[in-house]
């Protein structure tokens, strides 16, 4: 296929750095991403080249005074041979995506305030001078810059407003949200001590019965903590979300499985039988079953997306067959799909849902796993605007969705993480801390619980004092602490959840 090429002028290198550079991609009218390849030319500028000619959105990390270095996308842009000025179409598109959004809402009866309408007007009075001057692309870009503020402060603005006012209008019905909340409880349930915060915070708690933390040697079933996990959570009252049993990456997967690397049947026999003796320890005692999650992180064994959707659907069955009752959950670790903009044969995880729901499987829900503000397997750093548009794409396949939340609390190594994703040093404005970690909860869940759709939400990772797979990711810290996460979701919870 021709290879089209995008030239930026990047007035101020600093706002780009080299690795964010490396996480462009593009999308169309679709949010799918799509290959590309981006480095800086000897001048300065970033030079973009896709395949094909056709007309498509730039997305990236961009550094933003004050406001950390969100994911950000341009509006529609044609090939030509002129450069475009990088940080005036970052400010387009943001400015585009805050006006069409809130031009949709309105027709529902979203309602703007003053503090908006100030922010919009300010915003677009600094594009509009960035525009009539790119001629001097220095000057162009300050007041780019600017209007970038305004525009993102703006998109927060929009989301908070809009996640008021549907949360307001959802309990003008009922008085609680009658949704799914919690946490995963990790490796070994709650001390004594942290029994009554726990039960505070959940209504649901997620119970991770992970292939190989379960079965780290080959017909070596280590149930006691789990089954504990599960009598606790029956003492409290509380439902109990199991799973996902078989995670197709190498968190997922025993290492005493890839002795069968290239024999895909055995692989899935394997699976079944795991997922088979599972749910005939703990028929009974689950409410929801978190079967599998699609995952395109990286795995020894090397499986194709048709090869993990046959195991995901014999899991599925196997499951079926033994309990005929409990709703089941498929997850994706990538919803935002970015993996493909160096994966482009690949399938987008929205595709693989589509073909899981249309294939008539028995799924009550789709999963989505939001890590967000990692580096390596997790995503950039996005708006609760973003995530709003995300859920709706998702939506569109007509299955409720449980949402799997992950954010860090330092930028710092992390010696009992054992994944390779890190923290992205600076994509929280000011760096992350326990605070910062709490008050991405406080931007982000509201938006959740202003959607129909969500039935679920739980945050992925208990504690830090334990081996666990997120850099600082947990609600307890490495002194077996709760930090301020736990509070402010449990404050969440009781404000609009049962």
């Amino acid at each position: 296929m021709p290879v089209g090429q995008l030239r930026f002028i990047v007035p101020e290198r600093s706002r780009l750095s080299e690795r964010a550079a490396q996480q462009a991609y593009f999308t169309g009218f679709d949010p799918i991403p799509s290959f590309c390849r981006a480095r800086f030319a000897d001048n300065g500028d970033l030079l973009v080249e896709r395949e094909g000619f056709d007309s498509a959105k730039l997305n990236l990390p961009w550094r933003i005074d004050g406001r950390g270095e969100p994911l950000l996308t341009t509006g529609t842009l044609s090939q030509r041979d002129r450069p475009y000025l990088l940080p005036l179409e970052l400010a387009r598109g943001k400015l585009n995506t805050v006006r069409n959004q809130i031009a949709d809402w309105e027709q529902a009866g979203f309602e703007q305030n003053a503090a908006l309408r100030a922010k919009l007007k300010s915003a677009m009075h600094h594009f509009t001078e960035a525009a009539v001057r790119q001629h001097e692309p220095q000057l162009a870009s300050m007041f780019a810059q600017d209007a970038l503020v305004d525009a993102v402060d703006a998109a927060e603005l929009t989301a908070q407003l809009y996640a008021d006012q549907a949360i307001a209008a959802r309990h003008r019905s009922v008085a609680k949200l009658p949704i799914a909340f919690g946490a995963s409880l990790g490796r070994r349930g709650p001390e004594q001590g942290l029994t009554k915060i726990t039960a505070a915070l959940c209504n649901t708690a997620v119970v991770p019965l992970v292939w190989r933390n379960v079965v780290p040697e080959e017909d070596v079933y280590r149930w006691d903590a789990y089954s504990e996990q599960l009598s606790w959570c029956q003492t409290q009252g509380m439902n109990t979300c199991a799973g996902p049993l078989v995670k197709l990456d190498d968190r997922g997967f025993p290492t005493w499985l890839n002795a069968w690397q290239d024999d895909v049947d055995a692989i899935a026999a394997f699976s079944a039988e795991y997922t088979a003796r599972v749910v005939q320890q703990f028929l009974g005692r689950v409410s929801f079953w978190n079967c599998a999650t699609f995952s395109y992180r990286t795995h020894q064994l090397g499986l194709k997306d048709e090869e993990k959707l046959r195991i995901i659907a014999r899991v599925v069955e196997t499951i079926r067959r033994l309990d005929a009752e409990t709703p089941l959950i498929v997850s994706f670790d990538a919803p935002w799909g970015e993996y493909l903009r160096k994966t482009p044969l690949a399938y987008a995880p929205i595709h693989i849902a589509d073909h899981l729901v249309r294939s008539g499987l028995p799924i009550a829900a789709l999963g989505l796993e939001i890590e967000a503000g990692y580096s390596g397997d997790g995503s950039y750093l996005r708006d609760a605007l973003e995530l709003s548009k995300l859920l709706d794409t998702w939506s569109m396949l007509g299955i409720p969705l449980y949402i799997f939340l992950a954010a860090p609390s330092a930028e710092t190594d992390d010696a009992l993480a054992e994944t390779r994703s890190q923290p992205i040093a600076g994509a929280w404005p000011g760096g992350w801390t326990p605070e910062s970690q709490a008050q991405w909860v406080r931007n982000i869940v509201p938006m959740l619980l202003a959607k129909p759709s969500v039935q679920g939400i739980a945050w992925q990772q208990y504690r830090d004092d334990e081996p666990h797979e997120l850099a600082h990711a947990g609600l307890l810290d490495a002194r077996g602490q709760p930090k301020p996460v736990f509070s402010a979701l449990t404050s969440i919870r009781k404000e609009h959840v049962l």
